[in-house]
């Protein structure tokens, strides 16, 4: 019986021992790696927005587009000159048929002679103006998210000179809406 004793008490003491070994609770969870951080040439976050609605109003025209979008980093000086320290996004949009630009990502693209879902006008049609000097864009995206509350819309653009440029902008915006003249 004491040899039964003894093997109890022996295996509750291995037991113990397991149960004491390190489990680095103290270490931070790591969890998932980390998105690797794009670096881009000019990287603002832009304060002002502006839209123009125009829906099916230009279906009929070479160019194709439902919706003018003014992104910048800072205001538009008197004239309707560009600040020279400013950031400027000038896109021609085809969205859906609705006034606020819909959530989604939408694309460049060069086919302007169509209405095509969440896309970008190519070409002339969309441009950045960065300290006064026109680009033109050769890829990129715009993605819209929470559009009926508080949109945030998020640019990501290469020109074709192969700059790289990224905005965000956060919050309601005016627009005025052209569908109807």
């Amino acid at each position: 019986m004491k040899k039964y004793l003894l093997f109890t008490i022996a295996l509750f003491a291995a037991l113990a021992l397991q149960s004491c070994k390190d489990d680095k609770t103290d270490e931070p969870n790591p969890g998932p790696d980390p998105e690797p951080t794009v670096e881009y040439d000019v990287d603002t976050v832009s304060s002002i927005c502006e839209g123009i609605y125009f829906g099916d109003a230009y279906l009929s025209n070479d160019e194709v587009y439902t919706y003018y979008l003014s992104i910048s980093d800072l205001p538009v000086l008197d004239g309707g000159y560009t600040d020279s320290e400013g950031t400027y996004y000038i896109l021609r949009l085809n969205t859906p048929f609705e006034e606020q630009i819909a959530n989604g990502t939408y694309t460049l693209t060069e086919e302007t002679n169509k209405y095509t879902e969440y896309t970008i006008l190519g070409g002339n049609y969309s441009y950045i103006v960065y300290h006064s000097q026109q680009y033109l864009i050769k890829e990129g995206t715009m993605t819209v998210t929470n559009a009926e509350t508080k949109p945030r819309i998020e640019i990501e653009m290469t020109t074709t000179e192969g700059s790289t440029f990224h905005t965000v902008y956060e919050g309601i915006y005016p627009y005025y809406n052209k569908s109807i003249e």
